[in-house]
């Protein structure tokens, strides 16, 4: 079974652990995603659908461009980069003196995968990001996930921005469960929760959101105060120094676990690269770069535990590989430029026209005006994403009303019984029907496809 014992080997974005029994065996784990690639073509579709405007070039937007709908689809994976097997197997074998057999994957028992992009000018704090779930990754091999996303307004238009590299931020995070042996040493701790809480709640810190090494120094710190107390029964001084450091290892897995919310990616630096610099010490859910907020909790809920390292035993450690979408894009042969804007008139089988049926013989019926009123809403929004009327009244039956692909209204076809019509603008009170001025058609033209060119009124007396 895999050890999960410090300090561990790092070569790149790969680390590398021992197994507890078969010395020649050993385990991998690859904390920076990447795009799936299959025969050189990357697995990555996205469509941006525009409002109705014209752009410069088909498959193009015009710079600054609003982005109405979008939707995602791509594949990820942590595979073991080729260039850095033969790189791994020598520093294995400088490292513990053997040559690995039989390099695998660490085995996961849980996982999932996420995009987070992040959204500008929210209103609340709790809106600054738009969090995306995937497919369950498959936790085997190169833990292959899928994601496939669709997105509206300002979402659509941060999305499409995440894309390109220096634009707004956007990660794709997984987030695995490792089984592991603890180191096993004949030492305890004994950890006062309600002490350790206060000394995070009595930092200076916005919010209370910490860094990943001011948590780290932080609980350095605590070896020299009473909110924990050590105790190593019959081991040598160097065999002492490994278990206290053991010790501490648990002790920032349970800190994370126990008083802080689940990490966020900060930073303008892309995760990847700051990952890359191996200034990680410990591969548990403290990463470089990664953020923690500090939970609110009472005093009756934080009761004193204590970490045994006498005795063997599995643990589960959470890893977080992250990267930006923008890098991963880049790597993953320029999948960025796969993007396709998409005007809204141009969908494929999209009906031109919408008519609305008005009732047979409404005239006769005495029915002498009409409103139509067309909203076009979405889910989850307030307000329609459109919102059109029109009132008509006139001596003539109204066959149909035709709307235009943006849902504005295009026609109205009419079964006109007279020759004279009263006309209300927009925005005129229904109360105003019956005043609204009169006008005799004198002249009508028709145009080539057969729809109305010009209509000449002559203004009439009023009604009495």
């Amino acid at each position: 079974m895999l050890l999960y014992k410090p300090p561990f080997l790092m070569v790149g974005p790969v680390t590398v652990f021992p197994d507890h029994v078969d010395l020649e065996s050993f385990y991998y784990v690859v904390s920076v995603p990447q795009l799936v690639v299959e025969n050189g073509d990357p697995s990555f579709w996205a469509t941006a659908i525009l409002p109705p405007v014209t752009v410069d070039t088909p498959g193009t937007a015009v710079a600054g461009q609003a982005v109405g709908r979008a939707l995602v689809s791509f594949d990820v994976n942590l595979p073991l980069p080729p260039d850095l097997d033969e790189p791994l197997r020598k520093e294995i074998e400088k490292r513990w003196g053997r040559a690995a057999k039989r390099l695998v994957p660490a085995p996961l028992q849980a996982g999932t995968v996420t995009l987070t992009v992040a959204r500008p000018n929210a209103d609340t704090p709790d809106k600054q990001f738009s969090v995306y779930s995937g497919h369950s990754p498959t936790l085997v091999g190169d833990n292959r996930a899928a994601l496939a996303i669709a997105a509206e307004g300002n979402e659509a238009q941060a999305l499409v921005a995440a894309m390109s590299v220096g634009h707004l931020a956007g990660v794709v995070t997984y987030e695995l469960e490792m089984p592991g042996l603890a180191p096993s040493f004949e030492a305890s701790m004994k950890v006062h929760w309600s002490r350790i809480y206060e000394r995070f709640r009595r930092h200076d810190m916005t919010n209370f959101v910490f860094a990943t090494e001011e948590v780290d120094r932080t609980v350095e710190q605590l070896e020299d105060t009473k909110d924990i107390d050590i105790d190593v029964k019959d081991l040598d001084p160097d065999a002492r120094q490994s278990a206290t450091r053991a010790l501490f290892d648990e002790l920032k897995s349970q800190v994370i676990k126990n008083l802080f919310e689940a990490p966020s990616p900060t930073g303008d630096t892309p995760i990847e690269e700051r990952i890359g610099r191996g200034v990680r010490e410990v591969l548990t859910s403290l990463l470089p770069g990664v953020s923690h907020t500090l939970r609110t909790l009472t005093q009756s809920s934080l009761q004193d535990t204590e970490i045994n390292l006498r005795e063997q035993k599995v643990n589960v450690y959470k890893l977080y590989p992250q990267t930006t979408l923008a890098g991963m894009l880049e790597r993953g042969g320029h999948a960025a430029s796969r993007l396709t804007f998409v005007r809204v008139e141009d969908l494929p089988n999209r009906v031109e026209q919408v008519s609305v049926e008005i009732a047979g013989g409404a005239a006769r019926l005495g029915v002498r005006g009409v409103e139509v009123r067309v909203q076009v809403l979405s889910p989850g929004r307030a307000e329609p994403l459109a919102d059109e009327s029109v009132h008509l009244t006139a001596a003539f039956q109204i066959a149909s009303v035709e709307f235009s692909p943006g849902f504005e209204i295009a026609g109205i076809i009419l079964d006109s019984s007279s020759k004279t019509v009263g006309v209300q603008l927009p925005g005129a009170s229904a109360s105003s029907v019956e005043n609204a001025p009169m006008f005799e058609i004198t002249n009508v033209q028709m145009g080539s496809n057969g729809e109305i060119a010009m209509l000449q009124l002559n203004p009439v007396a009023k009604r009495a």
